[in-house]
């Protein structure tokens, strides 16, 4: 029995909860768990397929393309234990060292030593680009060859193929790193990336591999050395490959500069992590070792499965919209006319008289809520005509009260009691009335304007100044320092008013006066606006009370946070420019205090005025 009574206590009471709960339990929980097993099982087995093809697809185009620069190696190698290029250091060393050794002989210019040696080094430059023509020329791996030998070190001899100025590339950001790089190389390559070209570098070795005689530069056709791995890896995206310790990006966009990990070979195998599947591996050879990395993204790997996936989606979407379909149809047949029915009973019991329900069918549910609202309306008109007298006396009464505080008759009195001033000849009167009613004028803003310009909020502080002044007397100096070329700037209302008299009653008032210094200045775009005095430096205390007062919720039970003109000013800073404004106090090493804030350009249309 109890368990009964547990479970129609779980039941909805209401036929619309009823209803959407029947159709969830028995329509889309089994239509949505069916399509989301599907998709969970099926795409593990499919999307592991997926990876262990393109992993073995990309094994073997690595494969190739160790193959392919192990032929350049051996290319480069060849050189090396070629006596062709020895040959032909030793005879131009053999000559300079004969020339040394021989008395200087000018009896014939025509054999002269410096004869010799002229057409000595323009032999060995025709053999050189020669011996790298028949080498390198028609090699497509290869995008230049530069030799460098021992008889000539500061002559190089190269080889190019097209029209994109290899050489002058390398003789400027290349040969330097080449030659330091071939002093610790000994029998062993080196490899040098410089913005994604890549250069392979050997020590050209002697016959007895005692001592080096010169150096081979090669620059590699990226496009066709990688050629295998450019065509596996189909996405067209940047990957990665390292040659021994220097990495190098591949298939980067021209506008980009993209850093290439550092590969690792405990890094092989695939992985696969925020929308990307990346494979790497890694080959280790006699002289060089090579890795790749080919991150692809999961939606390009997958795409192909990404059809079934879409079938499934639609069916389940289907089925969403079929439930959604029915169930709207059982709210606004039955539901909705008894749930509005209710909730009016409801209104009317807790005295909202004269409540409709809604009947949108002429059934019998529409009669039932049509009998109800007749009820209801008779029930409102038997309360209608003195509820209305009473609110039409309580209406006059306040139009009453309003008519005798309105802003005109304040104007007109206070322009009444100037006039009186100046025919008296109390100037200082006249104008205190003058600031009075300029205060009064901007607190009471008849037109509801939101901003104003610059030099309107002047003259509000100007008018406060001036009754401050009265009062204070020689205790007080004031100091403007105002950005005139910002005077039309467009400020928010009543901004400076406040935190004038703020520094007045709670810095010079206590202190018996001091000097009041009223700051704008321009910073970029920005108003930069500070209010300084020399009166009752701020405490620890005074600032964590500011800091709460500033950033901590107004408080019901304390009436005093309701009047603050700081918070009202911070707030409303705040709101319009968000985190870019707001005030802040500080001290300065003179021990006065700085009430400063930020005024940036009025987001979108914001300047205008808003009735």
């Amino acid at each position: 029995m109890k368990t009964g009574h547990h479970l129609r206590s779980l039941w909805p009471r209401t036929l619309r909860a009823q209803l959407g709960l029947l159709l969830v339990l028995f329509w889309l929980v089994p239509i949505i768990a069916l399509s989301g097993y599907t998709i969970l099982v099926y795409r593990q087995n499919v999307a592991s397929s997926l990876r262990n093809t393109m992993d073995s697809r990309l094994y073997y185009a690595a494969l190739l393309t160790n193959e392919k620069l192990s032929g350049v190696l051996n290319a480069s190698r060849e050189i090396s234990y070629d006596t062709t290029l020895e040959t032909l250091n030793d005879e131009y060393l053999l000559l300079e060292q004969t020339k040394a050794n021989a008395p200087n002989d000018t009896s014939d210019p025509a054999q002269s030593w410096q004869r010799r040696l002229y057409d000595a080094q323009q032999e060995l430059k025709s053999s050189c680009t020669t011996y790298l023509n028949n080498q390198f020329a028609l090699n497509s791996d290869f995008s230049l060859a530069v030799l460098v030998l021992d008889a000539q070190p500061n002559t190089p001899y190269y080889t190019e193929r097209g029209q994109d100025n290899a050489y002058n590339y390398y003789a400027t950001f290349v040969a330097r790193k080449a030659e330091q790089m071939s002093q610790t190389l000994g029998n062993r390559v080196g490899f040098i990336v410089n913005n994604e070209r890549l250069y392979l570098v050997r020590s050209l070795r002697s016959t007895d591999n005692t001592s080096s005689f010169g150096r081979l530069i090669l620059e590699l056709n990226t496009d066709s050395v990688f050629k295998f791995l450019l065509d596996a890896a189909q996405e067209d995206t940047p990957f990665y490959v390292q040659l021994n310790d220097t990495p190098l990006t591949l298939r980067a966009p021209e506008y980009e500069r993209i850093t290439p990990p550092v590969l690792d070979p405990a890094d092989s195998g695939v992985e696969e992590s925020m929308g990307y599947v990346t494979f790497s591996g890694w080959f280790t050879e006699r002289d060089y070792s090579l890795g790749y990395q080919v991150p692809m993204s999961s939606g390009f790997l997958y795409g192909s499965f990404n059809s079934y996936n879409q079938v499934l989606c639609v069916i389940a979407l289907v089925s969403v919209i079929f439930f959604f379909t029915i169930f709207r149809s059982f709210q606004s047949r039955f539901a909705k006319p008894l749930e509005s029915l209710s909730s009016a009973a409801w209104a009317l019991k807790n005295g909202e008289l004269g409540v409709h329900a809604q009947a949108p069918r002429d059934d019998e549910i529409g009669d039932l809520v049509q009998s109800f609202n007749a009820m209801s309306d008779q029930m409102l008109n038997l309360f209608n005509r003195v509820y209305r007298e009473q609110l039409a006396l309580k209406d006059a009464r306040i139009i009453a009260l309003q008519s005798q505080i309105n802003p005109h008759f304040f104007n007109n009195t206070l322009e009444l009691m100037n006039w009186k001033a100046r025919m008296l000849g109390d100037e200082q009167l006249s104008d205190m009335i003058q600031a009075l009613s300029t205060l009064l004028d901007s607190a009471m803003d008849r037109s509801n304007t939101r901003f104003v310009t610059l030099k309107n909020e002047l003259g509000v502080a100007d008018a406060y100044l001036t009754i401050i002044s009265a009062r204070f007397g020689r205790r007080m100096h004031i100091e403007k320092r105002i950005d005139e070329s910002r005077l039309d700037a467009p400020v928010p209302r009543m901004v400076l008013q406040p935190l004038l008299e703020n520094a007045v009653v709670h810095g010079l008032e206590p202190a018996g006066g001091g000097c009041l210094i009223l700051e704008v200045v321009s910073h970029g775009a920005n108003l930069d606006v500070s209010v300084i005095n020399d009166g009752k430096p701020l405490t620890d205390e005074d600032f964590s009370r500011i800091d709460s007062l500033l950033t901590n919720p107004v408080d019901p039970s304390d009436p005093r946070s309701h009047h603050l003109g700081i918070r009202n000013v911070n707030e409303r800073l705040t709101l319009i420019y968000g985190e870019r404004s707001g005030l802040h106090f500080r001290l300065d090493e003179q021990g006065r205090t700085h009430c400063y804030f930020r005024i940036p350009p009025p987001p979108g249309k914001e300047q205008e005025n808003h009735g």
